[in-house]
């Protein structure tokens, strides 16, 4: 079925790439066409100047208006051939994705992850070859933090359903959704931090008071100018004037720029945060949550896109002092360039200000679903869980992980039916243990955000994920190991003990004690959470606390997993099966990976 997918995108990068190459044949010749109407434009006004013949000041009209027009045409063009060379980009993710080779993508999301968070260290959801890494198609700072904070498990379960109709139904908009991430693409190699733009559009106490006839001294002072020129006024009005202007420059400067600065570092990105409204505004959409969010950026008079575009102009002109250094003191004081600017700003603010942070909340939630929507498209066998409002019950068909190549994937059926149930699973190691219990975390992390999961049928309650497998220690902090581990399996029973339903997940835990005390103190934990309404995963290879079934067998089972010898190889084949483990491989393994050790000194 993911042959569909890598035909899809193999058809598109070539067609891109098609395009692309003639686009740039194109920005090459009105390259040459741009410079060659300079030269001429140039040459016939110097000649001109040199003659003092007016006609080839004439003359030389025409070549520089051509020289303008193709200075836009070539900026088009170059629009153009990033937005094109951004899907090319895009499939060719698509390509390496499906290849199984997408974990050199730069984002893997490090920042996200903790050990301090109930589960995201354990199940790979940061990092490099994590979930994050595997399915992020977010172009926004924005867009990036809210997706790690779904990953996270900032979620509820009113939001699961509409999270799956939004991801059906964008998973069959390829188009939409390649246009709409190349579009917010850019050519930065960082995504921009809104948070100054946002404290300043939400701020409405800074503002500048001035009155409004400071507005009407550049076209005064200017008028003032053109009078002095044909002699009807002394030289020293206009100057007046002018000193007056120079004065408000210094006063008003300092709190202006201010204001600037507020929306500078977002400034590269006010144009494609447009597109990217844009984009959305447009595309007709069924699932609800995508139609509140588009309702949100249309239902005023104006539509967003068109505000934050203005609002990028006015930006443009805020930048004049760095585009243009040379000129723009003069400029400024003649013009009052930065009130006149100031002034659009704040008018800007006051009208559209308090919508900016919905506006791009609706981006980073389109982002979110597009990303999620390309990991249903990529695996179309994949089945959308049904996410039931009822008391703790797990069932899973055909369950495997889904950062395991499919070739190499082995699925499993699991099982936990009523709250207080916990699988003791045992079995050597390698066997597949901690790999089941990553497998039944990840795919409740998928599907608590609204995606399909790798399995043919899950059908689960809402149950925050807690798991124990990954401990380090913090030598700042003083904190072993032991500790750590201590640390997290307390979190875990006080967050048993509200009573809210959750899902454990243990991986041989207490293995820096001694056996004696591991296994009095497993038992104990395991008694203690199978009082909660909880579901419970715990690995171990202390095959004595399989006598837990004994005690309770309506709520504790026994499952493991296998392992063979074959010719000196051991073989596993990672099917889980009732019961208890009854092999053994550590000293096979040891022998197999090159450890001598002498047979005499194996014996008890």
């Amino acid at each position: 079925m993911q042959n569909r997918a890598a035909e899809a995108y193999e058809k598109r990068k070539n067609e891109y790439s098609g395009k692309l190459e003639a686009v740039k044949k194109r920005s090459d010749r009105v390259s040459f066409l741009r410079l060659l109407a300079f030269i001429t434009a140039a040459a016939l006004a110097g000649f001109g100047i040199y003659s003092g013949r007016s006609e080839y000041h004439l003359a030389a009209l025409s070549p520089a208006v051509a020289f303008i027009f193709l200075v836009f045409h070539h900026m088009r063009l170059t629009e153009a051939i990033g937005y094109l060379s951004n899907m090319v980009t895009i499939n060719d993710k698509g390509l390496q994705r499906l290849a199984w080779e997408w974990d050199s993508f730069p984002e893997k999301g490090d920042l996200y992850s903790g050990p301090d968070h109930p589960y995201s260290m354990d199940l790979n959801i940061f990092g490099r070859g994590s979930l994050f890494q595997h399915i992020n198609a977010t172009v926004t700072y924005g867009g990036e933090q809210a997706l790690a904070s779904l990953l996270s498990g900032q979620t509820d379960f009113a939001s699961v359903s509409e999270r799956q109709e939004s991801t059906k139904e964008l998973s069959v908009k390829l188009h939409w959704r390649q246009r709409f991430q190349a579009t917010g693409m850019g050519d930065e190699s960082e995504k921009v931090n809104p948070a100054g733009l946002l404290a300043w559009a939400k701020d409405r106490q800074d503002r500048l008071k001035y009155p409004d006839f400071m507005m009407l001294l550049p076209p005064v002072t200017v008028f003032m100018f053109i009078l002095y020129y044909f002699g009807s006024l002394p030289l020293q009005v206009p100057l007046l004037l002018l000193a007056v202007q120079f004065i408000i420059v210094l006063i008003t400067g300092k709190k202006i720029h201010k204001h600037f600065d507020a929306t500078e570092l977002a400034a590269g990105r006010l144009k494609q945060y447009a597109a990217l409204l844009k984009c959305i505004e447009r595309e007709p959409f069924d699932s609800s949550r995508l139609r509140r969010l588009q309702e949100n950026l249309t239902g005023g008079t104006i539509p967003a896109s068109r505000q934050v575009r203005k609002l990028a102009g006015i930006v443009e002109l805020s930048q004049f002092r760095y585009t243009q250094p040379v000129v723009y003191f003069p400029v400024n004081i003649l013009l009052l360039w930065d009130l006149f600017t100031y002034r659009k700003l704040a008018q800007w603010k006051l009208t559209s200000g308090t919508c900016v942070e919905s506006w791009l909340d609706a981006i980073s939630e389109f982002e979110v679903n597009s990303s999620l929507a390309g990991l249903a498209y990529e695996n179309p066998n994949w089945a959308y869980p049904e996410v039931v409002p009822k008391p703790p019950a797990f069932r899973a068909s055909a369950m495997g992980h889904p950062l395991i190549k499919p070739d190499n994937r082995v699925c499993n059926d699991v099982r936990m039916p009523s709250s207080g149930t916990a699988l003791i699973i045992t079995g050597s190691n390698m066997s597949g243990k901690s790999t089941l219990l990553r497998t039944v975390g990840i795919n409740l992390v998928l599907a608590y955000a609204g995606s399909p999961v790798c399995a043919a049928e899950l059908e689960t309650a809402f149950l925050p994920v807690y798991s124990k497998m990954t401990v380090v220690d913090d030598l700042a902090r003083g904190v072993s190991t032991y500790y750590a581990e201590l640390e997290r399996i307390k979190t875990i029973v006080e967050a048993a003990g509200t009573g809210k339903p959750m899902i454990y997940l243990l991986d041989e835990i207490l293995k820096g004690t001694n056996s004696r005390d591991r296994i009095l103190g497993t038992r104990a934990v395991v008694r203690k959470l199978t009082r909660y309404p909880t579901l419970g995963m715990l690995t171990t290879h202390d095959l004595e606390l399989a006598a837990l079934e004994d005690e309770n067998p309506d709520l504790i089972k026994n499952y493991h997993f296998e392992d063979q010898i074959e010719n000196g190889k051991i073989r596993f084949d990672y099917k889980l099966k009732p019961g208890v483990s009854t092999s053994t491989n550590a000293i096979a393994l040891m022998k197999i990976v090159g450890i001598d050790l002498d047979e005499t000194l194996l014996d008890d």
